[in-house]
C-alpha cells in the first residue's frame, strides 16, 4: 500500500501460517470513510466465524486504532489499513503519515481499551521519510473470544 506519494507505507508482515497463506485485504481511505474500514471489519470477522460479540469487538479494536491515527494524521493524507486474514486470527494494521514523529501515547483510555480486547499490539514511527508514518499493529484470535 502507498501513500498519495506512491511510497510504501505498510510494509510486508512478515509472519505466515505454515498451514495456509494468509489472505490480505487492503484499504486506503480518507480519514472521513473510518465507517468503510469498520464495516470491512466486521464482514470479515463474520466471514472468519467469529461470534457476534467477537465480531463487535474486533470493530471496536479498528475503529479505536484508527482514530488514535487520524487524531495525528497530516490533514488530507490516507489512512492505509490492512487486514491480514490466517485461520483462527485476524491481524489489523493501519498507518498514517503524521504531522510529528511522536510516538502513540501508550496512557490514554483508548489505548488501554485496545490492549485490553487483542492479542498482540505494536505502534512504531517509520522517521525515514520527509512525514513520519505512524502505524499500530494489532492481533486478535478467534480462539480468544470463544467460551
Amino acid at each position: 500500500m502507498t501513500d498519495h506519494l506512491g511510497r510504501a507505507l505498510l510494509g510486508p508482515t512478515g509472519e505466515h501460517h505454515a498451514t495456509a497463506t494468509p489472505r490480505l485485504v487492503e484499504l486506503t481511505v480518507g480519514m472521513a470513510e473510518l465507517p468503510l474500514v469498520r464495516t470491512v471489519a466486521a464482514a470479515i470477522a463474520m466471514r472468519e466465524d467469529y461470534d457476534i460479540e467477537a465480531i463487535a469487538d474486533v470493530k471496536l479494536i479498528v475503529d479505536e486504532a484508527c482514530s488514535l491515527l487520524v487524531d495525528r494524521a497530516v490533514a488530507g493524507t490516507a489512512l492505509v489499513c490492512r487486514f491480514e486474514i490466517a485461520p483462527s486470527r485476524i491481524r489489523f494494521s493501519a498507518a498514517v503519515e503524521g504531522f510529528d514523529a511522536r510516538p502513540i501515547d501508550d496512557t490514554t483510555l483508548g489505548w488501554g481499551l485496545l490492549v485490553s480486547l487483542v492479542d498482540d499490539i505494536n505502534h512504531t514511527v517509520d522517521t525515514s521519510r520527509p512525514l513520519p508514518v505512524l502505524r499500530i499493529d494489532v492481533d486478535v484470535r478467534r480462539e480468544r473470544s470463544r467460551p
